[in-house]
Parts: structure tokens; sequence; C-alpha cells
């Protein structure tokens, strides 16, 4: 048998109108509190609220939950003061939290107030205020509300549906799933981000893993990131290693050493490329304004898109073209030059010594390299 935490306190305030009789609203307050591990995994399922952790210096969790109601009678407000409640289930490693409620309590159906939606007559909110010491691991599942995390010296996993997040460091790794909703964080180890119809910021992190649809993100710095993306807007500050498979998006990129994207209908922006870039697009735009001269190559296949470089250095070139002849501002050194109904193959190079290798093989659209 589970031995529950000895020490723990409830308080509940009972029906009690906060202001005039205009104002409905009604109240009730959990708070309870557990003995825990510094490492424990603080576990919480909810909805219809916010959720707020605060640090602490012991290793306790505790829990102030207020539960906040406006009803247009007191017999309505107290059935569903009734019929909210938390389930606790502790231990020393592990504290879960899950809100529950009954639509049936208190002889009446929240269901027939509702009609089955919100309306104008009742309305609720469950905030949670949770105290906890820095190294515990954060586990959450909620929706309809706003969630609040301090920098923590653990790992995090959240899922948030309709809400907003705001984040500090996080020295371990996180685990982060979003809909409809925003996120704003700090610096991580590693990232696990799945997010749709919303928008995610991050600082700084090691390895990045994004799953992410009609979605706004910023990076602004990593180590290696690795994004499946669709109708998305995606800005990346600076990256060593980047990877993509994406439709319809749009990608803003400052600086980058390796770069690999894998793009249809899609518009690319990079400011640098430092080592080297392989391209494989369609129906799209990429741009590359600057490209350090020790970089390697630029490997482009691609179908009616349209290609911009823009080189300050020498380069050699293989270019191969199905209705589309490249352009060179300044005029290379070919080596070899075969233009037949509509096929363009063109080889040579550009300056002495050249380091960067053009490998060019594209389908409609066009290619041009300023100098």
């Amino acid at each position: 048998m589970r031995k529950s935490i000895c020490k723990f306190l409830i308080l509940l305030v009972g029906l009690v109108p906060m202001s005039t009789l205009q104002s409905r609203e009604y109240q009730k307050e959990i708070n309870k509190e557990f003995s825990i591990s510094s490492d424990a995994i603080i576990d919480i399922e909810s909805r219809h609220g916010n959720i707020n952790f605060v640090l602490g210096d012991q290793d306790k969790v505790s829990f102030d939950i207020l539960i906040t109601v406006d009803a247009s009678s007191e017999k309505k407000a107290q059935a569903i003061l009734d019929g909210i409640t938390v389930d606790f289930d502790a231990s020393t490693r592990r504290v879960s939290a899950t809100t529950e409620l009954d639509v049936d309590s208190g002889g009446s159906s929240w269901k027939g107030w509702f009609g089955g939606n919100w309306n104008n007559d009742i309305s609720f909110d469950i905030d949670y205020t949770v105290t906890l010491p820095a190294t515990a691991q954060i586990v959450i599942d909620h929706a309809f509300g706003d969630v609040i995390i301090p920098s923590m010296d653990s790992d995090l996993d959240i899922d948030i549906k309709h809400g907003n997040g705001r984040i500090g460091d996080i020295t371990g790794n996180a685990d982060i799933e979003l809909k409809h909703g925003k996120i704003d964080m700090g610096d991580a180890a590693d990232l696990d981000l799945e997010f749709h119809h919303s928008s995610l910021t991050v600082d700084r992190a090691q390895m990045v893993e994004v799953d992410m649809s009609h979605s706004d993100f910023e990076l602004k710095e990593a180590v290696e990131v690795d994004i499946e993306s669709r109708h998305s807007d995606i800005t990346i500050g600076t990256v060593q290693r980047l990877t993509n498979d994406g439709k319809f998006d749009d990608f803003d990129i400052e600086w980058v050493s390796v770069v690999e994207l894998d793009g249809g209908f899609s518009d690319i922006n990079i400011d640098w490329l430092d080592k080297e870039g392989s391209f494989y697009l369609q129906h799209g735009e990429l741009e590359i304004e600057d490209v350090a001269k020790q970089a390697a190559s630029i490997d482009i296949d691609s179908q009616h898109t349209g290609v911009m470089l823009d080189l300050q250095h020498g380069f050699s070139f293989d270019f191969d073209g199905e209705h589309v002849k490249p352009k060179f501002r300044n005029k290379p050194d070919y080596t070899h030059v075969d233009d037949e109904s509509h096929s363009y193959e063109y080889r040579g190079s550009y300056g002495s010594d050249p380091v960067l290798k053009l490998l060019v093989e594209m389908q409609h659209g066009s290619f041009r390299v300023g100098n």
C-alpha cells in the first residue's frame, strides 16, 4: 500500500460572496503540502485556470488552489464548487494532482446550465500556485489557461492546449507540446517541441527537434536543429547544423554552418552560410546573402525555384538546367558550355584557387550569382 506523506493541511473556505451581490463571485480554497525528495516529479493535470510555479528552499511541495465561480445564483455556484475536486497521489518520489470536474454533482447537471458550452450565466477558474524546489521535475497536462515556470535545475515535460506559457532557463531537457497557444522560454539543454497553430520563442539550446504546423518559431541560438514544418514562419539566429523537411514555410536564418533543407513552396533567406548547404526545393525561393571564404559546397536540386547567391570570392560550378539558364554578374571562365533546346550545361570557375563548389541541377525557375 502506498504511504501518503504525513504532513498536509486542507483548508476549505465556505461559500462566501466576495463582493456585492451583483458580482456573483464565490470561492473555495484547497491547500496541501507534501514532503518530497529534491528531484521528485510533480505531475499536474488541470484545466480552466492558471498554474504558477514558485521556487521554495525546502524539500517539499505545496499546492494552493483557488477555485472561483461566477454564477447567477448561490445554488448554481455551490453545485459547481461541490463538483470541482483535486485528487492527490503522493510519495517522496512523485506527487500528482488531478483536477476532476463532476458535471452531475449537487443533484443538478452543469450540462443543463451550459447547454454543452460556456454562457454568460456561469463561469469558473481553477488557479494553482505550486511551491517546489528548483531541482524537482515538472510534468503538466493543462488546457484553457496559462502556465508560469521559473528557471529550474531539472527536466520539464508539458502539454498545453489553448493557453500560454512563460518558462525560465531549464538546465535539463524540455519536452513541450502546444496547441493554440504561445510560449516564451529561456535556455534549455535539449528540446523536443511539437506545436500547432501556436507561437514559440526559445533563447538557446543544444539539440532541438521540432514538429510544427501553422505556427511561428523563433530560436536565437542552437548547436543542432531538426525541423519538420508546414505553413510556418521560422526565424533562427545562430545554428551550427540545421536540417528541415517542410512545405509552405518562410525561413529567415542569420548564421548557419551546415544546412540541409528539403522544402516545397517555401521562401528561404540565409544571411550567412559558413561551410555547407544542401537544398532540395520545389516552387519557392532561396537567397543566400553572404558565403564564407572557407565554405566548401552549395548543392542545389530544385524545380520551379528562384535562386540568388551573393558570392564575394572565387568558386567553381557544375550547372545543369532545364529551361533555366544561369546568370553571373561577372563572367566566369567556362570549361564546358552546351546549350541545346532549353537545356543548359555549364562548367567552369571564377577567381583564382576557388574553394567553394557549386553543384546545381534545376528545372524551371531562375539562377543568379552576384559577386
